[in-house]
C-alpha cells in the first residue's frame, strides 16, 4: 500500500496520506496509533489468525487474510452496523489485506522511531 508519512515539528503532529479509499486507515494511524504501546498491541494481535481489537475510537477485525476497520460511531448499542447507512465511500470504514496492513504498521513504527531519535 502506497503511503506518505509526515511529521510537523511545530505542531508535534503526524500526518498520513494513503491511497484513495483508505482515509479511515490514515485516521486510525494519526488518531490512535501514535502511542507505541497501542501500536505494539495491535501488531501483536494481528499475528493471530482472526480476531478483533478496539483501538480508541476504532474497531479492527480480521480473518482469512482480510481486515475491516470501522469507526465506533457506525455501531449501534448492539454493536452491529446500521443497515440504512451507506458506508461505501465513508472515511469511517475501510477494508484491506492483512499483509498490507502489517507492512503499513511496520513502516509507521519505523517512521515514528526515526522521528523520536
Amino acid at each position: 500500500m502506497e503511503h506518505v508519512f509526515a511529521y510537523q515539528p511545530g505542531s508535534d503532529r503526524f500526518e498520513v496520506r494513503l491511497e484513495h479509499g483508505f482515509t479511515a486507515l490514515a485516521r486510525l494511524l494519526e488518531e490512535e496509533l501514535g502511542a507505541v504501546h497501542v501500536l505494539a498491541q495491535l501488531q501483536q494481535q494481528l499475528a493471530t489468525p482472526a480476531g478483533e481489537i478496539d483501538c480508541g475510537q476504532w474497531r479492527v477485525q480480521w480473518q482469512q487474510g482480510e481486515v475491516q476497520l470501522r469507526h465506533h460511531s457506525l455501531f449501534s448499542e448492539e454493536q452491529t452496523l446500521e443497515p440504512e447507512l451507506d458506508y461505501g465511500d465513508s472515511d469511517l470504514c475501510c477494508e484491506c489485506g492483512l499483509t498490507d496492513l502489517q507492512q503499513l504498521l511496520d513502516a509507521w513504527q519505523q517512521f515514528m522511531h526515526q522521528q523520536s531519535a
